[in-house]
């Protein structure tokens, strides 16, 4: 065969035939990125605290794109009033968890098992950076006025001996 007619049979122009540029894929074109479905995707993605870029691979558009729609009144509105609901559910449910927790704190220091009770206390902790995250207070810790321990030694063994007064009698 002579190459003329391996160029008919192929179906493709010769010149795109060699092109590197053949194999690449291509991005969605046509989608019409002013819907409001496409403005509530955006506002539902971003929202969930996807950043721009991600949100635009999702999508199939450029993160320029989800910029400028983000920039939209409407999709701002949207955000700021899925991000509302998203603290109500997230408060609840902490709630929830958080009666849980105190009774795990509860249950660990009628059984005076200390690592237990460090555990979940440590839990109700996070329980609280979570909370204080979600409403969007800042956390500060005021050192100002907790006095410097003399000797920790004698107040640990003193812990102890309350928690533990079968083992540790003073």
């Amino acid at each position: 065969m002579d190459q003329q007619s391996e160029d008919q049979q192929s179906g493709i122009p010769r010149d795109r035939r060699k092109s590197p540029k053949v194999n690449r894929p291509r991005k969605r074109r046509g989608r019409y990125t002013g819907s409001s479905g496409f403005q509530t995707d955006v506002a539902v993605l971003r929202a969930q605290g996807l950043s721009q870029r991600t949100a635009g691979r999702m999508l199939g558009v450029d993160q320029s794109t989800i910029a400028r729609v983000e920039k939209l009144p409407e999709v701002q509105a949207k955000i700021a009033d899925l991000r509302e609901q998203w603290k109500i559910v997230a408060h609840n449910r902490i709630n929830e968890v958080a009666d849980s927790a105190w009774d795990i704190v509860q249950q660990a220091a009628e059984a005076k098992d200390a690592k237990a009770f460090e555990a979940s206390t440590r839990g109700l902790v996070a329980l609280e950076k979570i909370s204080s995250s979600v409403a969007e207070i800042p956390q500060r810790v005021d050192v100002t006025g907790v006095p410097a321990p003399q000797n920790s030694k004698a107040e640990t063994k003193a812990l102890l001996a309350v928690l533990f007064p079968e083992k540790y009698r003073t």
